[in-house]
């Protein structure tokens, strides 16, 4: 993303959580790239993810922050 290649980067991220499917910092990542995409549906799916991979015990409360800031208050997690 920040080499200006959003859909490589989302090529590359796709890949990692193919190989590695339980990887919450990925979740974390494609969800922020989506965000960035304006890709909001999506965007809150991995960030409402990430936290049931592990993503908020090993790397902190930022994804309870994306969720607050940019997904929808009545949405359940998981059906955006």
């Amino acid at each position: 993303m920040q080499l200006g290649d959003p859909e490589g980067a989302l090529e590359d991220i796709n890949n990692s959580i193919l190989i590695l499917p339980y990887n919450s910092y990925a979740f974390r990542s494609r969800g922020e790239l989506y965000l960035k995409m304006d890709k909001k549906d999506e965007s809150c799916n991995d960030f409402y993810k990430a936290p049931g991979l592990g993503f908020t015990k090993t790397y902190g409360d930022e994804i309870e922050r994306f969720i607050k800031e940019n997904c929808s208050k009545n949405a359940e997690p998981g059906k955006m």
